[in-house]
């Protein structure tokens, strides 16, 4: 979105609507500035800028052509990129279906001849309606597509290294944590009492003649111990 917008500053067919491109930039950094202050975080500020970079890509597209170029891969990209921020699905898919949306309604007005065809193109050929009937469905299946397959594997992903770190900080014979955890909670520990200085108790358990457990019965047994 930010290239777009800069690219409506350099770009002489598409200088005359500036104002447009200036007032997503201004927008676009108003996010960032929020993203990097921690302001209105998780699923409505994802959902509102995708909604708004998606509006601003249609309005793009229409200008430079619906149909016939390269631009409408951007419907299928920007979902996608969105479905790497959360593991939300309905994130990418709202993000998808408002592209996908913007991008029919923008055939279907320039099919009806209600607004013009690619207007910062001069002499740009209006397409013929059933390449833009193709063009449009071949974009919602691929951005839905994408989307949907994008946001799962990055669920599955998330759940791949949630799994790995609990197994990281517990004992897999007891379930309980094991010492890497111990000594980290520890650190954090001490270091809360840096800032904020109380008391702390540290408490060491040990079992007496557990080693006879092993010899007389086996480990196996022994490890039945330990479970219980």
């Amino acid at each position: 979105g930010s290239v777009g917008a800069l690219s409506g500053f350099l770009v002489e067919s598409v200088q005359a609507y500036r104002v447009v491109f200036a007032v997503y930039m201004v927008i676009a950094l108003a996010f960032q500035w929020a993203i990097a202050r921690k302001l209105y975080l998780g699923f409505p500020r994802a959902l509102v800028m995708g909604i708004v970079d998606m509006l601003f890509l249609c309005f793009t597209v229409h200008l430079l052509g619906s149909v016939g170029t390269v631009l409408p891969l951007i419907y299928v990209a920007t979902p996608v990129l969105y479905a790497t921020t959360t593991t939300r699905r309905r994130l990418s898919m709202t993000v998808a279906a408002v592209g996908v949306s913007g991008y029919a309604l923008i055939v279907a007005l320039e099919l009806l001849e209600v607004i013009p065809y690619a207007p910062a193109i001069r002499g740009a050929a209006r397409p013929e309606v059933a390449f833009a009937v193709i063009s449009v469905v071949m974009v919602a299946l691929c951005a839905f597509a994408t989307s949907a397959l994008t946001a799962n594997l990055f669920a599955q992903l998330e759940r791949a290294n949630a799994r790995l770190s609990d197994l990281s900080q517990h004992d897999e014979l007891t379930g309980l944590y094991n010492r890497r955890y111990v000594m980290a909670r520890l650190a954090d520990e001490l270091a809360r009492l840096v800032r904020q200085p109380s008391s702390l108790t540290v408490a060491m358990v040990d079992l007496d003649g557990f080693k006879r457990v092993n010899d007389e019965v086996g480990h196996d047994a022994g490890d039945e111990v330990l479970r219980s």
